[in-house]
């Protein structure tokens, strides 16, 4: 009886070579670990919170870009010339 052994990355390039996506993801997510899918806070508008439910940084990005669509042309023209650090 012969037992390989056979190295992660050998092991997912071959599952490559198979067109294996479930041991090629498989393999990936025993070198990665799992995924996060969790979503990162955001600071309040006045800065003294965080908001972390998903409806609520959702409708803080709403709110800020209704502000910037809703900014003067000239406004924009001004901030459009600005380069930071140049």
């Amino acid at each position: 009886m012969v037992i390989s052994i056979i190295s992660i990355p050998e092991l997912l390039q071959l599952a490559a070579d198979r067109h294996d996506m479930k041991a090629f993801y498989d393999g990936l997510k025993a070198v990665y670990g799992p995924r996060d899918t969790g979503s990162i806070p955001v600071c309040s508008k006045d800065s003294k919170s965080l908001i972390t439910g998903c409806a609520g940084i959702l409708s803080h990005w709403a709110e800020h870009f209704n502000s910037v669509i809703s900014l003067k042309p000239s406004t924009l023209l001004c901030c459009q010339s600005y380069q930071p650090g140049i």
